[in-house]
């Protein structure tokens, strides 16, 4: 039961981290007939603004996971609290900057490779 509440929380709090990219992903691109360029572009931006907003919550879910047990009683409302009163608000940040030079070339890549196994998937069985 102990293990199995752990692995919840932690999915659970994996998607709170995986959300906004999903989001972001589709609010920027819609699914016209849309170039290589504007693939790229869309899943670059994509990247970028994931990475504002998801860099906080994921560098909560870091603290909580790697903290010996024990450390955060109360999960992540904890790590919060102890996060905020010893390092201040732009202690959320931190890794923002390699995480903004990753983004655009890492999330421009994999939105065009999807669409172009979509693409030649659609070509091979348009039926399907």
């Amino acid at each position: 039961m102990h293990m199995t509440r752990h692995v919840m929380i932690f999915v659970c709090l994996t998607t709170i981290v995986l959300l906004p990219t999903l989001c972001c992903t589709f609010f920027v691109c819609r699914r016209d007939q849309l170039t290589a360029m504007r693939i790229l572009l869309a899943g670059g931006t994509a990247g970028v603004l994931y990475g504002a907003v998801g860099i906080a919550p994921d560098t909560l879910k870091s603290c909580l996971q790697t903290a010996p047990e024990g450390t955060y009683p109360r999960g992540i409302r904890d790590v919060f609290r102890v996060l905020m009163r010893q390092e201040g608000f732009f202690a959320l940040f931190k890794g923002l900057f390699p995480l903004m030079l990753r983004a655009f070339p890492a999330n421009a890549a994999c939105l065009l490779g999807f669409e172009v196994a979509i693409r030649f998937l659609n070509f091979v069985a348009p039926s399907w």
